[in-house]
């Protein structure tokens, strides 16, 4: 699972950093997070480094399947974009939001390419 991998990469510290600089450099000033496996697990909407800190990750567990995550970022007010921290292990990835995508492939060296948007590796 993306959640569980993510853990046990110990990469989920590395992704909250990139999400508290974002806000700390005042690019954006509002992140909706969203943790997934087959289905949405846990989402909020965070504006401080405190916040993200604190975000709960949900009760993940089992595959990967963005199609269901991919609907609820399509349906966030106001979003310019989406950037989505994943190893790119899934089996779906669902369809593309109304707006630009970039996914962020945590295992180096995979050449694992989303079918839309832009893929670069961390």
């Amino acid at each position: 699972t993306a959640a569980a991998d993510l853990k046990r990469f110990g990469q989920t510290t590395a992704m909250r950093s990139e999400v508290i600089s974002l806000l700390e450099q005042q690019i954006v000033t509002n992140v909706t997070i969203i943790s997934t496996d087959t289905r949405v697990c846990s989402k909020t909407d965070v504006s401080s480094a405190e916040e993200v800190k604190q975000f709960d990750l949900g009760n993940c567990g089992g595959g990967t399947n963005f199609d269901l995550a991919m609907k609820e970022v399509a349906e966030v007010p106001d979003a310019v974009g989406c950037v989505f921290l994943t190893d790119m292990m899934t089996s779906a990835f669902g369809k593309p939001p109304p707006f630009p995508v970039v996914w962020v492939n945590w295992i180096k060296g995979s050449g694992a390419v989303a079918p839309y948007g832009r893929t670069v590796d961390y």
